[in-house]
């Protein structure tokens, strides 16, 4: 399973931007990111599902079926990692300089590296917030 670090935040930042209402129902197929494929969009719900970033219920069909994977919400956790990746160019720094000094990194290190990134550099930090769901 590779790490799209681009795609987790299309993947959530779409996702905030259609959670609209607590009643919309957001699958996998509707975010509609045709720029990336369906397999990394895929291994993007499973490393958000996987580092408690957000909730996903995945399809359990035989042919795996895009319109049956089901995100449930967004943890706090997650909420204060799309909270601080919302500006792109910051995103970008640091998606560089992690790049360059770990050619291989999973997405708990870069989100753990990412706010520390911020709190010394820019002296930001980030709160605790409510599961969106």
């Amino acid at each position: 399973m590779t790490l799209n670090i681009d795609c987790i935040r299309d993947v959530l930042m779409t996702y905030i931007t259609q959670k609209t209402d607590a009643s919309k129902i957001i699958t996998q197929y509707s975010l509609n990111l045709e720029m990336y494929s369906e397999q990394d969009v895929t291994d993007s719900l499973r490393h958000i599902h996987n580092e408690h970033i957000g909730t996903v219920e995945f399809s359990d069909s035989y042919n795996y079926n895009p319109k049956q994977t089901y995100i449930i919400g967004i943890t706090d956790h997650g909420l204060s990692f799309v909270d601080a990746i919302k500006d792109p160019a910051l995103f970008e720094e640091f998606k560089n300089i992690i790049g360059a000094k770990y050619p291989i990194y999973d997405l708990s290190i870069f989100v753990y590296g990412y706010h520390a990134y911020l709190a010394t550099k820019y002296g930001r930090t980030t709160d605790d917030h409510s599961t969106v769901q």
